[in-house]
């Protein structure tokens, strides 16, 4: 859902876990706030009610971290990439 979210442009406000952490850069593809925190996730979504800028400049730049990072061809050079590193660790 978050990609989705995301390539959409969709600002989005998610707990720092998991994968979370490593798809959200905090600010500026969407918000992270603590697990368990009510306090943090009410203040952030105050924020993106209350920021129509910051809104704006998060759906954009998650719809584009969505768009390079998430696309079928740059994960596929990532693990081809991977690949190529293990074929060369195992030749050595």
């Amino acid at each position: 859902m978050l990609a989705h979210a995301q390539a959409y442009g969709v600002p989005v406000v998610a707990t720092a876990v998991g994968g979370f952490v490593h798809q959200i850069q905090d600010g500026e593809t969407g918000l992270l706030v603590e697990p368990e925190s009510v306090e943090q996730l009410q203040h952030a979504i105050s924020r993106l009610l209350d920021d129509e800028s910051l809104r704006r400049r998060i759906g954009i730049n998650a719809h584009a971290y969505a768009k390079h990072e998430l696309s079928w061809k740059h994960i596929c050079r990532q693990i081809y990439t991977l690949y190529l590193t293990v074929v060369q660790v195992c030749l050595e």
